[in-house]
C-alpha cells in the first residue's frame, strides 16, 4: 500500500502558484479586441521573486556574496534606511567590476573612464549601482506597457515593483512578461 507524502511549504507554495496562472490566464484581457490594458499587478508575482533587497551602505563583498551564494539571483534592488527602493545592481555591474579588477578594464572601450574611477574605487553598494536605476521602479497601478517601455529603455530584465512609498513589494521580471505575451498570443489566436 502507498503511503501520501505530507506536503511541503515548497507543494503548497507551487500549487498557488498553478492556481495563479490559471485565474490570471482568463481574467487578464478586457474584452474581445480591444488593446490590452493589463497592469503590473497582474503579473509581477506569478513566478515569486527572483531578487533580494540589501543596505545601499552594505559593502561589495557583501552584494558578491549575495550573488555567489544565490547564483540565479536576477538582481539585487538597494534601500535605504526606510526600507525604500534606491538602486539595483545588475549582472552586468558585477561583470564590470570583476573585468576592472581582474583586467584593469583593459579592451572595454565603451567604459568611461569616470564609470571605471567609480567602479574601481566603490567600497559600497550604493557606489557600484548602475547610476540612475532608481526611477526605474514600477507601482503595482503602473501598466505593463509602462514597465516594459523602462525595462527596454534602461535594458534591465528585472525591475522593483513599489508601493506608494517607495518599498519594495517585489520584482517584475522577464518570466512573467514572457508569460503575459504567451497568454495574449494564446487568447488572440483562439478568439
Amino acid at each position: 500500500m502507498f503511503r501520501r507524502r505530507e506536503k511541503t511549504p515548497e507543494d503548497n507554495k507551487r500549487e498557488k502558484t498553478k492556481e495563479s496562472v490559471k485565474k490570471a490566464k482568463y481574467s487578464l484581457w478586457k474584452g474581445v479586441g480591444q488593446n490590452p490594458c493589463l497592469l503590473v499587478s497582474d503579473v509581477f508575482n506569478l513566478h515569486g521573486c527572483i531578487s533580494i533587497s540589501i543596505n545601499s551602505d552594505s559593502s561589495v563583498e557583501e552584494v558578491i556574496g549575495s550573488f555567489v551564494r544565490k547564483p540565479s539571483l536576477g538582481g539585487i534592488f538597494l534601500i535605504d534606511s526606510k526600507l525604500q527602493f534606491v538602486g539595483l545592481i545588475t549582472r552586468t555591474d558585477l561583470l564590470k567590476w570583476a573585468h576592472i579588477k581582474l583586467m584593469g578594464g583593459k579592451g572595454r572601450h565603451e567604459i568611461a573612464v569616470s564609470e571605471l574611477f567609480r567602479i574601481a574605487d566603490a567600497r559600497m553598494a550604493k557606489e557600484l549601482m548602475t547610476p540612475d536605476t532608481q526611477i526605474l521602479s514600477v507601482k503595482e497601478s503602473d501598466t505593463l506597457q509602462a514597465a516594459l517601455d523602462k525595462m527596454l529603455d534602461y535594458k534591465q530584465d528585472i525591475i522593483p515593483v513599489v508601493d506608494d512609498e517607495g518599498r519594495i513589494l517585489g520584482d517584475l521580471g522577464l518570466s512573467e512578461v514572457l508569460w503575459a505575451g504567451i497568454a495574449y498570443g494564446r487568447r488572440t489566436t483562439r478568439e
